[in-house]
């Protein structure tokens, strides 16, 4: 997301020290409910302004309170986001993909949760989505998050067991094989198993690891070695294979699609002069060239990529078995793609300035009018296979 300005930052630390003090003052005569409310805006407040532990803290308090976070607007159609404890990465935001009209009520899923179900109001909910992002810490929650859309018999997008099942060695072996792509080989890897010679030079991240964090490139084992034994506790790592993408002009490119029911969907293109390209670290905004690129390439996705490329993102999306998930990937000059990651808690915003960006906002409303069709459909259906 883009990095919030320094007047909107004061704006939001103003806001969420009133909201604090209001809480700790005045509460006489609010509901467990609405008091969840306010615990739930606070931790919206307190990441926005950078204090993760704090954040965490308020949400904790909310869910004790009352589990179900209210979606705003009038709306008699709404949504159920089943949503794991944690920060931003944790889980999609799903109102970022939805139109106008479209309630999402947020259900945080706790090993309690089961016992506290039939408590719950959860008005107009037409199906459940589960959003919560790939990861070693979420499986239980996952598997308890299927069980919970049963109970409540809602039709569900996104299976929980799929989203398990996208780990990046998982992936590394599940999507090997597809025609036009280049899958690195992948390797989780801790204090006692080390990496395979065969993968250096090698990208090694933390396992827990986000958007980049933490992430370097190492040439050899030998240097993994001595990262790991630098290391101040023992730290497990995905250790994967480093292909090079970058083109014939010098620069690295790494494109982000989302599927959405099977067919992909451009998000952004970055292009960067370094191998570690994010989008918020390339400087898009400096260079008209490279936005123009981009432009093309949300704009016609199958022009870029051709053919065989849009064959080759197609079945990927099979593979992995996602209602809706991202993808960010390189390519060689000879057109192949080069599997980056699959992304299960993938954020999809137009918050980007239009001025700059003119063709961003299109875009996305094609992600969230496909997402819309596909809700309404799955809505439809009666029950849970």
């Amino acid at each position: 997301m883009p990095k919030l300005d320094d007047d909107v930052l004061a704006s939001l630390t103003h806001a969420r020290a009133a909201l604090e003090e209001a809480l700790c003052t005045d509460t006489e005569g609010l509901s467990p409910e609405a008091l969840a409310q306010s615990c739930y805006l606070l931790w919206d407040l307190c990441l926005s302004c950078g204090d993760r532990a704090a954040a965490l803290n308020h949400l904790a308090h909310g869910i004790a309170l009352h589990p179900v976070r209210l979606g705003r607007g009038e709306t008699p159609r709404a949504v159920l986001a089943l949503a794991v404890p944690g920060d931003l990465q944790a889980n999609i935001p799903l109102s970022h993909l939805l139109e106008p009209g479209v309630a999402v009520h947020v259900l945080w899923v706790t090993p309690d949760l089961l016992l506290r179900l039939d408590a719950l109001r959860l008005p107009g909910v037409e199906a459940a989505v589960t959003v919560m992002s790939e990861s070693v810490a979420h499986h239980e929650s996952l598997s308890l998050a299927r069980q919970v859309a049963q109970r409540l018999g809602l039709p569900m997008l996104n299976d929980p067991r799929a989203i398990a099942g996208a780990s990046r060695t998982t992936m590394a072996v599940e999507l090997a094989g597809i025609g036009g792509l280049v899958v690195p080989p992948c390797q989780a890897v801790n204090s006692i198993r080390a990496p395979d010679p065969a993968l250096f030079p090698a990208l090694v991240r933390p396992l827990a690891s986000h958007a980049g964090q933490g992430l370097f490139l190492c040439d050899t084992r030998a240097q993994f070695l001595a990262w790991r034994e630098s290391c101040d506790e023992p730290m497990d790592a995905y250790v994967t294979r480093f292909v090079d993408v970058r083109s014939a002009d010098g620069l690295y490119r790494k494109y982000r699609v989302v599927f959405v029911n099977g067919e992909p969907f451009p998000v952004h293109l970055a292009i960067h002069d370094d191998w570690g390209v994010w989008y918020y670290n390339a400087g898009m905004e400096r260079f008209a060239g490279r936005r123009a690129e981009e432009e093309r390439f949300l704009g016609d996705i199958g022009a870029v990529l051709g053919a065989s490329g849009i064959a080759t993102l197609r079945e990927i999306a099979a593979r992995v078995g996602l209602d809706y998930c991202g993808l960010d990937f390189g390519r060689l000059d000879d057109g192949r793609l080069v599997l980056f990651e699959v992304e299960t808690g993938m954020i999809v915003h137009d918050n980007d300035p239009a001025e700059i960006y003119p063709y961003k906002a299109p875009a996305i409303a094609r992600i969230r009018a496909a997402f819309g069709h596909m809700l309404g459909q799955r809505a439809a259906t009666v029950g849970i296979s």
